[in-house]
């Protein structure tokens, strides 16, 4: 791990992210800010570390136009971008969704949108170990297993498709504490905004947060467990995606067909494999839901029977799997410069006349198109790699920043 800035060690994993990235000077790092204190101690903190290593800073906050303030804050994040010497981008949400779940994703859609457009190909954002161990609770009160329990993670694709194709997102504070923080920033002599909702007994993150608070005594506990889970769940996803890249392990042919070898596997890599795999197939960013995916294997049965889910259908064979596009929802427009979010223009390669199975054509029509499936799968089980960070590397993460010097 490198550690040539003054940022301190945080900056080391940081910068090796983003080299195996292969970024170059000429490449920005784009950086979601709100105006928050997360997002403004990570701005604060990015600006040094850029500058060791020349490299541009472009800066992006969302006017969602739900509260009068938010006008304010975006011009208070446009001053600090100038101040900083960061291009910056403010990001009009024309149709904002008061629902949480719909909220993010259309926030992501709008950042990966702006990141591209900026020609970076790494975004960060400013979650803490706080957002962590809110995320487990909530998580744990629905019922969800241990090893899903945990997120975000320090790396992770973009959640977004095709908005966020080959986008790498890090979360460079995610080991840190949100009062470490503020504390920091109050000794910069920094300000930021705190946002009306963060205190909406509506939201049940708020109302999270403040059992935390009246719970203080449990923190250092729960603290560790939170980052004990994100390990957990890291560490199964890093597996996976390690099993999937194995030789052998998965084709993708021209018209974007997956053929997937489950020899070794056991059931839980395989509905792990299966639900990336059914997602890429898809063409789409909707995550299959785990027991859905579970009954439609067990409904599979003997070779040549089919179960759709999420966009996408599977079969047996005696090779393992085969995972193709639902051709019932295949749209008949382009989106992004892409055809269902699976092909892309290609002068040079042509798809076959016909597949190597019976089932109604679902490549584009005329043309010559290049498949992106493949590409996607690649980058995504990167990013799942990256994301297991060793343990020298997080008891870096987990160096408080006011302890760094800039």
């Amino acid at each position: 791990m490198t550690d040539k800035s003054d940022s301190g060690p945080i900056g080391g994993i940081l910068a090796d992210l983003i080299r195996s990235g292969g970024l170059d000077s000429g490449q920005p790092v784009a950086v979601a800010v709100s105006g928050g204190g997360d997002s403004v101690a990570m701005l604060k903190w990015i600006t040094a570390w850029a500058a060791a290593r020349r490299l541009r800073l472009h800066v992006i906050t969302i006017d969602h136009g739900l509260r009068p303030e938010a006008a304010e804050e975006a011009a208070f994040v446009s001053r600090l971008a100038s101040m900083y010497g960061a291009t910056f981008d403010l990001l009009k949400w024309r149709n904002p969704s008061r629902g949480q779940a719909a909220a993010r994703k259309a926030r992501q859609r709008l950042l990966a949108t702006a990141a591209h457009d900026a020609g970076a190909r790494t975004l960060l954002f400013g979650h803490t170990l706080d957002d962590v161990l809110e995320t487990m609770i909530m998580r744990r009160r629905r019922g969800v297993r241990l090893r899903r329990l945990a997120g975000p993670s320090f790396v992770s694709a973009s959640p977004v498709w095709p908005e966020g194709r080959d986008l790498m997102l890090v979360r460079p504070f995610l080991f840190q504490r949100r009062t470490t923080l503020r504390r920091w920033l109050a000794a910069q002599q920094c300000d930021w905004f705190d946002e009306p909702s963060n205190t909406d007994l509506r939201y049940e993150r708020v109302r999270v947060r403040n059992f935390l608070r009246r719970h203080s005594g449990w923190d250092t506990a729960l603290a560790g467990m939170a980052i004990g889970a994100l390990q957990h769940r890291q560490s199964i996803e890093a597996e996976m995606a390690q099993r999937l890249r194995e030789p052998g392990r998965y084709r993708v042919a021209p018209d974007g067909l997956i053929l997937l070898r489950d020899t070794d596997l056991d059931s839980e890599m395989t509905v792990d494999i299966l639900s990336l795999l059914v997602r890429a197939a898809s063409g789409s960013d909707r995550m299959p839901r785990r027991h859905k995916l579970v009954a439609a294997l067990s409904r599979l049965g003997a070779a040549g029977k089919r179960q759709t889910v999420a966009g996408a259908w599977l079969q047996r064979d005696h090779f393992g799997y085969r995972i193709g596009r639902d051709p019932r929802s295949i749209p008949r427009a382009m989106q992004a410069g892409l055809w269902d979010g699976r092909f892309e223009p290609s002068p040079e390669d042509e798809l076959p006349a016909t597949a190597d199975i019976l089932v109604r054509q679902t490549r584009p029509p005329g043309r010559s198109w290049r498949t992106l499936i493949d590409g996607r799968i690649r980058h995504e089980t990167g990013m799942l790699i990256a994301g297991r960070l060793s343990d020298a590397q997080l008891t870096a993460a987990q160096t408080p920043i006011d302890t760094l010097r800039l």
